[in-house]
């Protein structure tokens, strides 16, 4: 993604935020949900650990690596892919989801 794409999608993002700070609960549950399904069905077993490790158990690429036996540059990579496939997914999805279109 180009920086000014990133730069677009964050100002939009800050606006829909400020314009619905006190009442996005429901928009919240369906995002968590939307991530729970794209963990799932959008990316590969080996990004999803990767990812978990990085994410919620705090672990560095350097520690991912030696756990795996990989190269850094591999977990890194396996982790980006991650990011993009989980991207791509959940800015359509979310988009409907925002919108009340299950």
């Amino acid at each position: 993604m180009a920086v000014d794409e990133w730069a677009m999608d964050k100002a939009a993002f800050e606006k829909w935020t400020r314009l619905h700070a006190n009442s996005n609960s429901d928009e919240i549950c369906n995002l968590k949900e939307a991530l729970s399904v794209a963990m799932r069905d959008c990316i590969t077993e080996k990004q999803r650990l990767y990812l978990t490790h990085y994410y919620f158990d705090n672990m560095n690429i350097t520690r991912i690596a030696a756990m795996y036996n990989r190269n850094k540059s591999t977990v890194s990579r396996t982790l980006k892919a991650a990011r993009k496939n989980l991207y791509r997914y959940l800015r359509f999805t979310s988009i409907s989801l925002l919108r009340g279109k299950k």
